[in-house]
């Protein structure tokens, strides 16, 4: 069972249910010029090392003052994020920070729900994907 007295663990739970389809407009909007660098970002975000550290002072009641305190207390390295997500943009801080801001990206690694099926889809549209079908075998070898 997850430990729910972990106040950063708590008020992450907190964010994630009021989380909202609308948030993912930067990352879908195909007019907003990084959108596919915020994309390659946030899928790359959970593929590296983040540090949280436990701070025991507790943060503010306003949700602001909660999201604040919950990035304080994690670290990650640019450099890896960079690598991850093949984005080596000097830009790079504003794109995590515009992702931090619309609450797609979480301090623990996670994203947001509506990001992950947002940029599954864009990259299945990118990719032309279709279900595979078997094949059937033909009728005749004419």
């Amino acid at each position: 069972m997850k430990n729910l007295r972990d106040p950063f663990k708590l008020i992450i739970q907190e964010f994630k249910e009021i989380e909202t389809l609308e948030d993912c407009l930067i990352i879908t909007d195909p007019t907003f010029a990084y959108r596919e660098s915020l994309q390659r970002v946030l899928m790359a975000w959970g593929k590296i090392k983040l540090t949280v550290k436990k701070n025991k002072e507790l943060p503010g009641d306003t949700l602001g003052e909660k999201w604040e305190w919950l990035w304080q207390q994690c670290s990650w390295n640019m450099q890896q994020l960079q690598d991850a997500a093949g984005v080596y943009n000097k830009n790079i801080e504003q794109l995590i920070k515009l992702l931090q801001l619309n609450r797609l990206i979480y301090p623990d690694g996670t994203i947001s729900k509506f990001s992950r099926i947002a940029v599954k889809k864009s990259l299945a549209y990118h990719l032309r994907l279709r279900p595979i079908t078997p094949q059937q075998p033909p009728t005749s070898l004419q």
